[in-house]
């Protein structure tokens, strides 16, 4: 064991015979000045365990104190210096300052900017501590020990040791390690000792490792692992002794570092053989259900980690879209793992679709090439002749490597993303964001060289080009050498086509949002590839099919629908039928010459030239609807009506696979047979566009899975008919509201009115398909008429209402029953009997009644869930109808809090804070709401002080319940030995509806959250419900309608000063106080019902408060304190 030198100037240096004994050494010093060690320096043969001594090692007999390195006294024993380290303070000089300027300087040279996520005042911990323990390694020799300190014996040891040395004998010696510990004073700028230094200091080694343990077990919530950690410590770590305080935060760790230990602990795992070991297994399980070709190759020293990933399905897409043009896009920031994992995207006749997955080691050229070899091996014939890709020439370089032919161009939605990722950072100094991302993109999207030049001109002539050389920089070595991979102008004809028809670039946007990968950051890649098997992909399956079979012939089309039009995809039956409404007849047509015609318009008598394209040329026309969707225009659909048929268009236009749906889908649905419906026969030619090639090549490869699918697919039930009656008749309801609204006066009405409006717009909003496909049908447009409807009787927002006691864990707040009564809206004058639209007198209901009385069963059907917090339909009238908020719409709303601000603590429930078992202190700044009395306010530690915002005028004392609760959960607040909690009580607006305390408690937390002060808002309490609606029907929280307040002149405020002391936490300057011998609480004299008479009886017996009476156990007479 270490042991201290004798003399006083040495004593600091400790004498160590092993390294074991060094570090132990540190490690109590480290736990003594609760500051961490960290190694600087040292020289090769400290660390070496086969150093032997040598005749060319000086011989000493001590070493005097030079400040530098430990003192070593005279013994009597010769040794030989064998080495040095140096520790030094954790917060010392910061030695990495050189490389963190360099890594700055490339992050804002390079294209890729990485934004940070939050701004850090301090951006490095090191405060240049001074302190510094040093270690020095000699070999004694105990046989050569000398008993008298003379030069004559020293001189004839030293020589006698170095002859045996010199001579190879045997010689026994010792490893002796003298360590010099700082001084307490040596520690500049933060503090050593005291609860203010267990901040810094850090986990116990066995508090980490089971937090790695519960890890593996599958405790990922930081609450939960909190929880854990305080059972380990007091069951495990400290068994049968005191518990360590609550303030040691070696043993409870901070939330911040309980995530950065969580998440080192993670990141091994994501990077651990075990996880490759995993994806091989799993690779055959899904070979197994799912035939298909996966290849995994685990990472070693040779070769990088390899996974390519496609079913048969994904291979016959491969083969009928992705011949033209494919998407390779890398998910950078889909997930925190280092891999980086690429989708390969084909463009289908109805929407985007992954053809293949594949995840390498490194972005490099050849690890892409690798996997893409990978790729064309399993689909023969294969070979695209673009690639759109990201703005990487890793990416670029193996795409055309491995495809000869191929050309990579850059993915639109890519490069302006990097476009404006790189002018949002500020170092670039670029002003006006908007005008300059406006000028490049008008540079991407012009069709001839001379406008090109034209806009890039404009460009140049610009105040921000003139103004800021970094930005011309910039577009001239990043961008512009590479204009011919994403200006439009540059562009073939065919691969322009593919991109922009059936409204390609909107579907894109769509693709890249990955929404059902969102939840997999921070998962292993055996996870990440088990959703994107089991989840992602067939999802994508499952909308391609049943979009191609929604609009296949197995289904009654419109008589109105041309026959050219079946079996189309729908966006471009949609658009054909668009165009065909238009005022051109073929009287407009004259023929140029063979193909080419033109089309002139008897409204303006503008004409456009129209070519149907040859074996080399596409089809093409001249006005700007043609350039921007490349689908037929209303010049075209003028040859249509005067009797073109699909068949004229060239053969490389009406034969691409984009403009009909996938034949295997159109064989595989139930045709549906209707009386009276003829077969189709003449210009349906449709049905024979490469059917036969491309049907014998599709059920090859069709599996049975998608056969089944299709046979699983709904039917249609309701006829186009019904559905456009029913769609036309709430059109005409609507019109009618719209109409009489104009003559209602009533306040209050048209408030409620525009909220259950704001409620049915979004309920109709879910009722439309995602891809906004509609029916292949029309129906004859009614004539207008004027509505004679008018509405009245309108009744008031309902006025507050008392609330019963608050229960636990129930629906907390109830109302009286007669606030949920219906509210009528009576209409007059209904339609007359001899409309359009016939209406059965004997039935009649009215046209409009908001029904705010649900039934039981209504009542608890779930409207919402919120993390858990389930809000019934009951609750959503609670919410617009002018009543009291209960629990559940507090703690909805806090947690949408929670999940906005993860770093924010408190925002408990406001059930369980109630309860003083479950009130925890928070270590940070923190948000609660508090319902106190009937009535809800919200408390805040922002600004490093406690605030309390009310929405009624502070009264002059803090109810006992809140005042427990702030002293519990701001009890780091404290200040002096009195444990004084300063609170400031502030009414920054106050509630004009008696029941409205419970939105201002949510409002003021939002704008807390996001840095805001109430005092400088002025809230509208008449849009802070339908605000508050909405934000839990999208599940985020956001800013309350506000205005900048004026003037702070109607501000109240008020100041109280509470203690962590006695039962009602209250300060009351020179009070007598008693301490608890068992809790070491203290408690005023009044509070516990002492008096003078009995304070002789506590010296004697001692005392226990009111809370530890019940669990009383024997104390030493005489211990009592008393103050």
């Amino acid at each position: 064991m270490a042991e201290h030198a004798s003399e006083p100037e040495m004593s600091r240096v400790c004498v160590c015979h092993s390294r074991q004994e060094v570090e132990q050494l540190i490690k109590e010093t480290e736990g003594t000045t609760q500051c961490k060690y960290v190694s600087v320096c040292n020289n090769k043969s400290f660390n070496n365990m086969e150093w032997q001594p040598s005749a060319k090692n000086r011989v000493f007999f001590e070493k005097k104190n030079d400040g530098k390195s430990p003192t070593i006294p005279f013994s009597g024993m010769p040794f030989i210096f064998i080495g040095s380290m140096s520790f030094e303070c954790h917060l010392g000089k910061d030695r990495a300052k050189k490389k963190k300027e360099r890594y700055a300087q490339n992050m804002v040279s390079g294209d890729q900017v990485h934004k940070k996520r939050r701004f850090l005042a301090q951006d490095t911990k090191k405060i240049g501590c001074p302190a510094e323990l040093k270690v020095t390694r000699v070999a004694t020799f105990p046989d050569h020990k000398i008993e008298k300190d003379s030069v004559w014996e020293r001189k004839n040891a030293g020589q006698a040791l170095r002859r045996l040395l010199q001579e190879n004998k045997l010689l026994v010696w010792e490893n002796t390690y003298y360590v010099l510990l700082p001084r307490l004073e040596d520690h500049i700028g933060h503090p050593v000792l005291g609860e203010v230094a267990c901040v810094q200091k850090a986990a116990n080694p066995r508090v980490e490792e089971r937090i790695k343990e519960l890890l593996k077990q599958g405790v990922t919530s930081v609450s939960e692992m909190c929880r854990r950690v305080r059972e380990f410590v007091k069951g495990n770590l400290v068994k049968g002794e005191k518990p360590p305080p609550v303030a040691r935060y070696r043993y409870y760790t901070l939330h911040q570092n309980l995530r950065n230990i969580m998440k080192s602990a993670w990141d091994a795992v994501l990077h651990s053989g075990s996880d490759q070991e995993k994806l091989q297994i799993l690779a055959q399980t899904w070979t197994e259900t799912d035939p298909g070709d996966i290849f995994v190759r685990p990472h070693c020293a040779s070769e990088g980690f390899l996974l390519c990933y496609q079913s048969k399905w994904q291979q016959r897409l491969l083969h009928l879209y992705g011949q033209h043009c494919c998407l390779l896009d890398a998910a950078f920031k889909l997930t925190r793992h280092e891999l980086p994992l690429f989708f390969l995207w084909v463009r289908t006749n109805v929407c985007y679709v992954v053809a293949a997955v594949f995840v390498v080691q490194h972005e490099t050229k050849e690890a892409v090439s690798e996997a893409l070899h990978v790729l064309k091996t399993w689909n023969e014939g294969w070979s695209p002749g673009y690639f759109m890709v990201d703005f990487s020439m890793a990416e670029i370089n193996a795409v055309e490597s491995v495809f000869t032919d191929c050309k990579a161009v850059l993915c639109d939605f890519h490069r302006e993303k990097a476009w404006l990722e790189w002018m949002k950072n500020v170092d670039h100094g670029v002003l006006n964001q908007d005008e300059a991302l406006a000028s490049l993109k008008r540079i991407a999207a012009v069709g001839t060289l001379q406008e090109y030049k034209q806009a890039f001109k404009q460009l140049q002539e610009s105040e921000e080009w003139t103004r800021n050389p970094l930005f011309q920089t910039w577009l001239q070595t990043t961008w512009l050498p590479e204009e011919k991979r994403w200006a439009s102008v540059f562009r073939e004809e065919a691969l322009q086509n593919f991109i922009t028809t059936n409204n390609g670039l909107e579907r894109l946007n769509e693709t890249f949002q990955y929404r059902p990968l969102k939840n997999c950051k921070t998962s292993t890649m055996s996870e990440i590839m088990t959703v994107i098997v089991n989840d992602f992909i067939p999802q994508w399956q499952k909308k391609y099919t049943q979009l191609n079979i929604q609009y296949s012939s197995g289904y009654k089309h419109s008589d109105s629908i041309h026959n050219f039009l079946h079996n189309r995809p729908c966006d471009m039956v949609m658009h054909i039928l668009d165009r065909m409404t238009a005022d051109l007849g073929p009287d407009s047509i004259t023929e140029m010459s063979y193909g080419t015609f033109k089309v002139t318009s008897e409204s303006d008598r503008e004409s456009h030239v129209v070519t149907l394209g040859s074996s080399s040329t596409l089809p093409s026309c001249t006005c700007e609807d043609w350039k921007r969707n490349r689908l037929p225009c209303k010049h075209f659909c003028a040859g249509f009506k005067a009797g073109w048929t699909w068949d004229v268009l060239c053969p490389q236009y009406r034969d691409n696979p984009l403009f009909t749906l996938d034949p295997v889908c159109r064989n595989s649905s139930p045709p549906v047979s209707l009386p009276g419906e003829e077969i189709l026969q003449g210009q349906d030619h449709e049905a024979e566009i490469k059917e036969k090639d491309v049907e014998d090549q599709g059920n090859k490869i069709l599996l049975q899975d998608d056969a089944a699918l299709l046979q699983e697919l709904p039917t249609r039930t309701k006829t186009i008919k019904t559905v456009n009656t029913t769609r036309r008749r709430c059109i005409e309801r609507l019109k009618a509201i719209s109409d009489a609204v104009i003559s209602v006066d009533n306040e209050d009405f048209l408030q409620s009115l525009e909220i259950t409006l704001e409620d049915m717009a979004m309920e109709v909003k879910e009722y439309i398909p995602h891809d906004k496909r509609m029916a292949l049908n029309n129906f004859t447009k009614s004539r207008k008429r004027k509505s004679t409807v008018v509405i009245h009787n309108a009744v008031p927002l309902l006025k507050r209402v008392y609330r019963c006691p608050k229960q636990l864990y129930t629906n907390r707040l109830s109302v009286p029953a007669e606030i949920t009564k219906k509210v009528p809206v009576h209409v007059t004058n209904p339609l007359p009997t001899n409309s359009l639209l016939s209406v059965d007198q004997s039935n009649t209901t009215p046209l409009l009644e908001l029904d705010l009385e649900t039934s039981d069963h209504t009542k608890t059907q779930a409207w919402c869930t919120v993390e858990g917090t389930v809000l019934s339909f009951a609750d959503r009238n609670v919410l617009l109808t002018g009543q009291p908020l209960n629990d559940k719409h507090i703690n909805a709303s806090q947690s949408l809090l929670r999940e906005e601000f993860p770093f924010l603590e408190g925002l408990t429930d406001t059930a369980v804070i109630s309860t003083a078992a479950e009130q925890v202190p928070a270590t940070a700044e923190a948000i609660q709401i508090h319902h106190i009395d009937q009535h809800w306010l919200v408390s805040t530690s922002a600004r490093g002080q406690v605030q309390l915002y009310d929405s009624l005028l502070p009264g002059s004392c803090i109810p006992l319940t809140l005042r427990q609760q702030l002293a519990t959960v701001y009890r780091r607040y404290c200040r002096g030995q009195d444990g004084i909690i300063d609170v400031h009580m502030k009414c920054t607006q106050q509630e004009q509806q008696a029941v409205d305390c419970g939105l201002f408690a949510i409002a003021n937390a939002v704008s807390l959250a996001s840095g805001f002060d109430p005092a400088d808002i002025q809230y509208n309490q008449n849009m802070m419900r339908g605000h508050l609606h909405t934000c839990l029907i999208k599940g985020k929280l956001k800013m309350f309608p506000h205005t900048q307040r004026k003037s702070s002149w109607t501000i109240a405020e008020r100041h109280a000063m509470l203690s962590k002391y006695c039962i009602c936490h209250l300060y009351k300057e020179k009070a007598d106080m008693v301490q608890c011998d068992r809790c070491q609480g203290w408690y005023h004299y009044s509070c516990v019902n002492i008096t003078a008479s009995t304070v002789e009886q506590m010296m004697t017996i001692g005392y226990c408060c009111p809370n530890c009476d019940s669990e009383l156990v024997p104390v030493c007479a005489g211990s009592v304190e008393i103050v």
